[in-house]
């Protein structure tokens, strides 16, 4: 008997009409078959393409909504919050119903001790483009966008593969385990995520600054908090002109 597993009920139809796993779960469109099976932790590299050309949601691979009296693709890109600080993802963006329904059903991203299982791992799949932070940051960025780009990881970057830049931002909602994140758990994320991209920042002139004008710009997607509980972001924000 196939155990099955239960998901959030509010599936968007779009998501429905993939095909399940052995125990029930739908397998998003960018997932690869590797050695015979549908392998979560993977990319398929051509899904990515196909997703650019024909500006297809990258969960369900349907078309995107267009915004309002334009002919661009909406989307909402589904990410930590160093990505939010960077305004770049490795993913494509999705239907935001797709985004948020993935963000409550996806086992890493409702369990944030869960930790990427890299037993079994075959030699042709490629890594992820650009410089992974290597956590699970136990918060989901939400972001909504009408407007990005993709651009191939320049060398030296880390990786090899197409990133993408997004900006115009019109909502970000912040989930934790399935449900609405706190305030706490947000920033929390943010504060221990940091530090690495400081290190990345601290030799290069005019990088800090940059950095905490990211930052900042990113903390406006969250509502007020005390800076000063949070060390690490207080430091960085002293850079600020």
């Amino acid at each position: 008997m196939i155990d099955t597993v239960r998901t959030p009920p509010d599936m968007p139809p779009r998501m429905k009409q993939l095909q399940r796993d052995k125990v029930g779960r739908p397998i998003p469109w960018f997932v690869p078959e590797v050695n015979g099976e549908y392998d979560f932790r993977f990319t398929d590299m051509e899904k990515i393409v196909l997703a650019i050309q024909q500006e297809l949601c990258f969960i369900c691979g349907q078309k995107l909504n267009r915004v309002k009296n334009s002919h661009a693709p909406r989307g909402t890109f589904v990410a930590g919050p160093m990505c939010l600080i960077n305004r770049t993802s490795a993913e494509p963006p999705n239907h935001t119903d797709c985004a948020e329904w993935s963000s409550k059903a996806c086992p890493f991203l409702t369990k944030p001790m869960k930790v990427r299982r890299t037993s079994d791992m075959p030699d042709e799949v490629a890594e992820p483009a650009g410089v992974m932070i290597e956590r699970n940051p136990g918060v989901t960025a939400l972001i909504e966008s009408e407007r990005w780009r993709w651009f191939k990881v320049p060398d030296g970057m880390g990786g090899q593969g197409i990133l993408f830049n997004f900006d115009r931002i019109t909502s970000v909602r912040w989930m934790s385990e399935g449900w609405a994140a706190s305030t706490d758990q947000v920033v929390t994320s943010i504060e221990t995520g940091l530090p690495q991209l400081i290190e990345m920042s601290e030799d290069e002139p005019g990088a800090m600054r940059a950095l905490a004008l990211k930052t900042r710009s990113a903390l406006r997607w969250l509502p007020s908090f005390d800076t000063s509980e949070y060390p690490v972001i207080a430091n960085l924000l002293t850079h600020l002109p």
